[in-house]
């Protein structure tokens, strides 16, 4: 089933999207 490994990659790109963003609220917050 192709959908599964599609929703597996999704997921991953939702989880690394996420970490990109905390990392430069982070950033963004400690420069301030």
């Amino acid at each position: 089933n192709g959908e599964g490994i599609n929703t597996k990659e999704r997921l991953k790109m939702i989880k690394e999207k996420k970490l990109l963003i905390h990392n430069i609220v982070f950033l963004l917050v400690k420069a301030n």
